[in-house]
């Protein structure tokens, strides 16, 4: 009887997708078919638990508090509900452009204001932070971008996956939007 034994190897790097490789290996052995099949699903289990689950890479991480970073800029609101299964939306007109849900955070957060585009698959496209204090919001706002780089008041930087982010401050609150296609900012300057 020929064994062939299928091996899957993954390459040891941080790629946006997992890959790798399979290795087919024949030999001789004079097996019976309870082993040969014990050694194909040993075979199997291997390869499946050698594959890693990675998630893609969001360069506009570093533009956001790390509160939030488990719901990034273009999150579906379907995906937005399986983090924050509790979280209750805001009633919306019939010609609503928006959803909106506010979550309580933990200082110096007070809540956190969501913004989904009402069409297509419902992306995430802005966050309204609101802060304890001015003070708090400064501190984290120069964290985040820096001093202002548009109109000395305002941030502009590109997300590295196709798109502008704008943040601004008002009172205690920081805003930081993406300009995503078909949403409430594109073609706004």
């Amino acid at each position: 009887m020929t064994l062939t034994v299928l091996t899957f190897i993954t390459p040891d790097q941080d790629d946006d997708i997992t890959t790798g490789f399979f290795i087919f290996t024949e030999t001789s052995i004079d097996m019976k078919l309870s082993h040969y099949l014990f050694v194909a699903a040993l075979a199997l289990l291997t390869a499946c638990s050698g594959t890693k689950s990675t998630t893609k890479k969001q360069p506009h991480l570093k533009y956001l508090p790390t509160a939030v970073h488990n719901t990034p800029f273009n999150m579906s609101m379907a995906d937005f509900k399986t983090v924050h299964p509790d979280a209750k939306f805001l009633p919306a007109n019939a010609d609503a452009f928006r959803y909106e849900v506010i979550v309580k955070h933990e200082a110096p957060l007070e809540n956190v204001g969501y913004y989904f585009d009402a069409d297509a698959h419902n992306p995430l496209y802005e966050f309204i932070l609101i802060y304890n204090s001015e003070a708090e919001r400064d501190k984290v706002a120069k964290e985040l971008f820096g001093a202002p780089n548009y109109k000395e008041k305002e941030w502009r930087y590109p997300s590295g996956e196709g798109y502008t982010i704008w943040a601004w401050t008002f009172k205690k609150k920081l805003i930081i939007a993406a300009v995503l296609p078909n949403t409430e900012w594109e073609g706004e300057e």
